[in-house]
């Protein structure tokens, strides 16, 4: 199979809500995991997260991915996810500092994860489906985080692959887009 992320792997600027970044407790992030974001926040800062992320996080980690919950279990709930169209499924991850190589190969990992369960079977060379992966890095200090980062919608084919192929893939995904700028700095 031939790839050719240049024209079918779409990349947009993506800002993390504030409200988002608000709600996950500093351990977290100083934690060194990739951070699965919630999929909505409520009026009332409950975090909302897909019903089948539980699992999604159980089985990451089973791989060797170092993920985990962005928000307490107090401050959470599930709903269900309906799909439309040809994006099969959305992970919103958060990472604390840079989109490193070791990074983006647990994102891969974690990403071939989601698509296997959503597929529940079906071959992943279903060339129509696409994944949408909503990245963003944060920076912290004792006082202060800042987040910024992009959103990449990418075939579901291209996770039949290595891992190594689809780090590079990502990896020219996000040469195409420069990063978001943090709206604003959040004070603690």
């Amino acid at each position: 199979m031939t790839t050719d992320p240049e024209s079918d792997v779409e990349v947009t600027q993506w800002l993390v809500p504030d409200r988002v970044i608000n709600l996950i407790p500093y351990s977290r992030l100083t934690s060194g995991d990739i951070l699965l974001l919630p999929a909505k926040i409520e009026d009332n800062n409950v975090a909302l997260y897909l019903d089948q992320d539980a699992g999604f996080v159980k089985s990451a980690r089973a791989e060797g991915v170092s993920l985990s919950m962005a928000t307490d279990k107090e401050n959470s709930r599930y709903l269900s996810e309906y799909s439309a169209g040809e994006v099969i499924a959305q992970i919103l991850l958060g990472v604390t500092g840079n989109l490193s190589t070791d990074y983006l190969k647990m994102i891969a990992i974690a990403t071939r994860v989601r698509i296997l369960s959503v597929l529940a079977g079906l071959p992943m060379s279903r060339s129509n489906d696409k994944i949408r992966i909503s990245l963003t890095e944060i920076e912290v200090t004792e006082t202060t985080r800042k987040a910024s980062g992009i959103e990449i919608e990418i075939p579901v084919k291209y996770f039949d692959q290595s891992d190594d192929s689809v780090v590079d893939i990502l990896g020219q995904a996000l040469g195409k887009i420069e990063i978001a700028p943090p709206n604003r700095t959040i004070e603690d």
